[in-house]
């Protein structure tokens, strides 16, 4: 569903980016300078989205066995004596 939607929107980006452009050759006017800017923008997010994905579901921070290791900066900190256990 997220793809179709992606497909659609790059889609209907470069349709506004060819009228904006056809529309640029004829005669200069803002508003086809602002549809290009726009449509252009939204073609390059659209292309460089899949290079900021998250690869994974798993919950972010230290793997468990991580957590268990007692950290000395963190217990000096504290006040407490890091050699002891």
């Amino acid at each position: 569903m997220r793809k179709q939607k992606s497909l659609a929107l790059l889609l209907l980006a470069l349709i506004a980016l060819l009228f904006a452009s056809r529309n640029l050759s004829e005669r200069l006017e803002v508003w086809s300078v602002v549809l290009a800017l726009v449509a252009l923008i939204t073609v390059v997010a659209l292309l460089l989205r899949p290079l900021f994905v998250r690869r994974g579901a798993r919950r972010a921070g230290l793997p468990s066995r991580y957590e268990r290791v007692r950290d000395p900066w963190r217990a000096l900190d504290k006040g407490e004596d890091p050699t002891e256990d």
